[in-house]
């Protein structure tokens, strides 16, 4: 299993971000929007400047790479509690 944050920022910034929060996993860039573009998660005029930004989803991937588990938030600070996110992971796991 593996842990990825994708986020719209420059790469240079995710790896100043990754560092500050001193996550473990990794951070990739989406600076053109595509992947966001694909999941419909594109919150236009988001940011206090007016830019776009992603809206706050975390997603679940099975090994087929189906969407096994997902979760979309209003608000770009709302994060799923990691109880949830492991639950999440327990449910999706063969038996």
């Amino acid at each position: 299993m593996r842990v990825v944050a994708v986020c719209v920022d420059e790469p240079a910034d995710l790896e100043r971000m990754r560092e500050a929060a001193g996550a473990e996993f990794t951070f990739l860039s989406d600076s053109d929007g595509r992947l966001i573009d694909r999941f419909g998660l594109r919150h236009r005029g988001g940011r206090a400047d007016g830019a776009d930004i992603a809206q706050s989803a975390s997603f679940l991937f099975d090994a087929e790479g189906r969407v096994a588990w997902l979760t979309i938030a209003e608000n770009y600070r709302v994060r799923p509690h990691p109880d949830e996110v492991l639950e999440a992971v327990d449910r999706s796991l063969p038996r």
